[in-house]
């Protein structure tokens, strides 16, 4: 089950970044929770506060994220954060929801 429903996150609204890591955090810490979907937009370090959020890479879970903007540099850097947070990057949004996709029907977890 998802322990954040994605609707309550994705209304185009901005939250906050404790906020944001705070769900994260939840989330990541739920039993049955093997896959962790991201999609960052750039803004004011926005990857910072989530990467401090993931729940280490020896908790078995996956992290999956595309990090979106027009700014090739930041986005690079930003990605980079994450990546040594121990997330996967992917090279869009659609990429990251078909490795989601093809890990849950496998039951990676």
């Amino acid at each position: 089950g998802l322990a954040v429903p994605p609707a309550r996150m994705t209304l185009s609204l901005h939250h906050a970044p404790a906020e944001r890591a705070d769900r994260l955090r939840a989330a990541g810490a739920e039993q049955d929770t093997g896959i962790l979907l991201l999609d960052v937009v750039l803004g004011r370090e926005p990857a910072a506060d989530l990467a401090a959020a993931l729940p280490p890479a020896q908790d078995n879970r996956v992290v999956i994220a595309y990090v979106s903007g027009s700014d090739a540099a930041q986005r690079a850097a930003q990605e980079e954060v994450l990546r040594r947070a121990g997330a996967l990057i992917a090279p869009s949004s659609a990429a990251a929801a078909h490795l989601a996709g093809q890990l849950a029907i496998k039951g990676v977890s």
